[in-house]
């Protein structure tokens, strides 16, 4: 199940987002609030927002595993060759098509990654 691999990824987030917000008020040292000082007042805010929508992420991924989304994916684009089983050229397509999706994926995240810079 890979929501266990992101709740232990989103652990050692918030822990680090924990340790930024420590840090910061021991070096301005702020006891409660963001003493106005703007760096706090992200810190504050990346870890409230983390704390936030983490969860509610980690139990939705779970829903979606749990009603068998990584068996739905393939299943779906092998649908039509299953029912015509004698109909061969319906069957190459379907991993065809699947690694051009996600070849054409990773294109699309290096554009956009090339585009940002």
């Amino acid at each position: 199940m890979v929501s266990a691999l992101y709740a232990v990824l989103g652990a050692l987030l918030l822990i680090k987002f924990s340790f930024d917000v420590v840090r910061l008020r021991t070096q301005y040292h702020v006891g409660y609030g963001d003493g106005g000082f703007s760096e706090l007042q992200v810190a504050i805010r990346v870890h409230g927002n983390a704390v936030e929508y983490l969860p509610i992420g980690l139990i939705l991924l779970l829903f979606v595993e749990m009603n068998g989304a990584q068996k739905l994916d393939g299943a779906s684009w092998r649908y039509p060759a299953y029912r015509r089983p004698v109909d061969a050229l319906l069957r190459f397509p379907s991993p065809a098509l699947q690694l051009a999706s996600f070849r054409h994926e990773r294109h699309l995240v290096r554009a956009g990654a090339d585009g940002a810079r």
